[in-house]
């Protein structure tokens, strides 16, 4: 008897541990040393989800396997080493020395300029369906506001359709994400 409990234990815990990574969490991210606390009042409006909580994904090792997000929508991303990940572009940033990446699949419905703003230092890189596959250029980026749970906003021009969002060279596991249309 005693050897079936243990079995079924064994058996549900793989199960109990992926069901983890759906649950909204919010994610502490690191400050730059100047910061007392993080101060999300500079945010700008159209990232207010990133400062609550929001659910947690998992990034793939290549384009099929990431998650998708949806222009709008705040996640968290568990992030892989970057030594596992597998590039359809190679990123031009120089590697870290103990970089963390992954691959996420964005689904855009509109034509326009969209700001993708990141909660960790990292490299990114949005990728189109062409032939071969190219980075799309962006049209600006900066840093988040100061001591905010955002370090970074690139703005890429998009059609509508879905695209391959690699992240690379991130300093953190763990990362904030959200695409929203530049009004």
């Amino acid at each position: 008897m005693k050897t079936w409990a243990l079995l079924l234990c064994l058996a549900v815990l793989p199960l109990a541990a992926r069901a983890q990574t759906t649950v909204a969490t919010p994610v502490p991210m690191p400050m730059a040393s100047t910061c007392g606390a993080i101060d999300n009042r500079r945010l700008p409006g159209e990232f207010a989800p990133l400062a609550g909580e929001v659910p947690l994904i998992v990034a793939g090792r290549v384009a099929a396997e990431g998650a998708v997000i949806n222009a709008g929508e705040a996640r968290a991303v568990t992030l892989l080493p970057q030594s596992e990940v597998r590039f359809i572009v190679p990123s031009a940033s120089k590697p870290l020395a103990e970089p963390h990446a992954g691959a996420l699949r964005l689904h855009v419905v509109r034509a326009g300029i969209y700001r993708i703003a990141l909660g960790a230092s990292a490299s990114i890189d949005v990728i189109g369906h062409g032939s071969p596959a190219t980075a799309i250029n962006a049209v600006a980026q900066a840093p988040g506001p100061q001591c905010s749970v955002v370090r970074k906003i690139v703005d890429v021009q998009l059609e509508a359709g879905d695209y391959l969002v690699q992240l690379s060279n991130a300093s953190e596991v763990r990362i904030l994400i959200m695409a929203v249309i530049k009004r």
